[in-house]
Parts: structure tokens; sequence; C-alpha cells
């Protein structure tokens, strides 16, 4: 799948000293992020949402490297398990792991699947930008999935970078999605998949400014000074494509450019009720 080699080139040379330079220029000095469309402030403000101690347990669904399991561990001394359909990913995250000395476990999974958890035994499960790889029915499956396995009154929270907030063409979609099969959902139908899974909506907030607007200008620009190390790095054809990737979501999402196309939001719910 393309994501899966977009992700395994972020694997591969996510401890390079020029991809540690561009994540300083982007996310800032002491930012975990490498590649997402998210700030460290919205992480510092999910885990204050969380409220979680070292009784607790969260799950990262979509973990990639694990750079928010660890960062969930690190701040809580929680149990934190990540699950990625990676192994390039999770090789990488448990590499890291090894490196610390925090309760942290990375299993290779499929978020369409099952997940190797007993029910009710998680306090929280967090998903960073990757609800966007799974259509309508398989969102709901998944959601089905995590209030099987979080506890009552648990709290879930995931972000999609994918909400249609304007007209956009085929050909904007096609390169927004050129790295994998991508599925963009209007803002409403959110709440049908909440209300179908037994999730109550605590909160709701349009994050764009302060995230993939503000981020993807960053990246861009950190990755064009920084491209003939890169080039090296990642070879001409990859790192063209990944600035085209990003110059378009520069596009989408910028509000100023007649009006902004797409949209990222974050959803802060609980789970109110057990499915049958």
């Amino acid at each position: 799948m393309a994501q899966i080699n977009l992700l395994n080139t972020f694997c591969e040379h996510h401890l390079s000293p020029v991809y540690e330079k561009i994540k300083n220029e982007t996310w800032g000095k002491d930012s975990i992020n490498l590649a997402s469309l998210l700030s460290m402030q919205e992480l510092i403000k999910f885990n204050d949402w969380f409220n979680l101690t070292s009784e607790m347990s969260i799950l990262d669904a979509c973990c990639g490297v694990g750079e928010s399991t660890m960062y969930f561990a690190r701040k809580t001394n929680c149990k934190a398990y990540g699950v990625d359909i990676s192994i390039h990913a999770i090789n990488s995250a448990n590499d890291s792991t090894k490196k610390s000395c925090l309760n942290v476990e990375f299993l290779e999974g499929d978020l369409k699947n099952s997940l190797p958890f007993s029910s009710s035994y998680f306090d929280a499960v967090v998903c960073i930008e990757a609800i966007v790889y799974f259509n309508y029915n398989e969102r709901l499956s998944i959601l089905k999935e995590w209030n099987r396995i979080l506890k009552l009154n648990a709290k879930l929270i995931y972000t999609d970078p994918c909400i249609i907030s304007g007209i956009i063409t085929n050909n904007e979609i096609m390169q927004r999605a050129s790295f994998g099969e991508y599925f963009f959902t209007p803002l409403k139908l959110q709440e049908d998949l909440f209300k179908s899974s037994g999730f109550e909506l605590i909160k709701s907030e349009d994050i764009t400014t302060n995230n993939a607007e503000i981020l993807s200008n960053k990246w861009w620009d950190a990755r064009e000074k920084n491209k003939p190390d890169l080039q090296k790095l990642e070879g001409i054809e990859t790192f063209n494509h990944i600035q085209s990737f990003i110059d378009m979501c520069r596009q989408l999402y910028n509000k100023n450019n007649n009006r902004r196309k797409l949209s990222q939001f974050a959803y802060y719910l609980v789970k109110r009720e057990e499915l049958l």
C-alpha cells in the first residue's frame, strides 16, 4: 500500500540529523512529531483531556513509530500500547522503546480486524490523523471495537484532517491522497458514527488554523531549505512526491485561498453505553 511506503520512508530515516533539523524547524525543538500535521500544543491539550494516571492504560491506534504513544506514557506513567499495520513502524517504535524506561508495548495490527485486548480494558484510546484511511462502514466497525475495549465512561480522542469544507476538484483530492487510499467526509457524517457506536460527543474542535494550515507551510519550507540533503537521503523522486503532497496541503488548508477546502477536526468522546 502506498501510504505504508511513505511511512517506511519516515521510519527508515527518522533518526537522521536532517530529519531532526526539519522537525525542529517545523514543529519545534521540544516536539515529538516528524510527519504529522498536528502541533505539540494539541497533544498537550489531549493529554489534559485524558487526565490519565499511572494506574490507567491508553491505546494509540495507528501509532506509526510511536512518538505519541511514548509521549502519553512519559507524561502520565500510564501503561501505553501502540498498534500499527506497518511492521517497519512497529520495529522502529520498539527500537526506540529499548532506550527508555517507559511502560510501553507496540504490536502489529490492522484496525479493520478485532484487536488483541479484552473487553473494557482501556481507559483511553487516541488515533492521530489515521481515520482517513477507512470508509464509513470500516469507521463504524472500528468505533464499535474501540467501544468494546474501552471501559464505561472511558475517553476517545481522534483527529480527522480530511473534512470537506469547500468545493474541491478531483485533481486536488488525488494529490492530497497521493500516498494511498484516503476517505474525505462531510462534517455531519461524524455525528451519525458517534450515535451508532455508543459514544457521546463531548467536544469537537476545528483545529485547522493552528495545525494543518501553519504546519504544512513550515514543513514545506523546512524541507525545501534542506533539499540537497533530503534528495540524497530519500531520492529525488520521493523528495519531489512528498513536496508536492505537502504543497497541496498548503493550498487546501489555507483559508485565504478563496475559501478553505479541507478542514482538520479533533473529536473528544466518552463511551456511554455497552454495545451488544
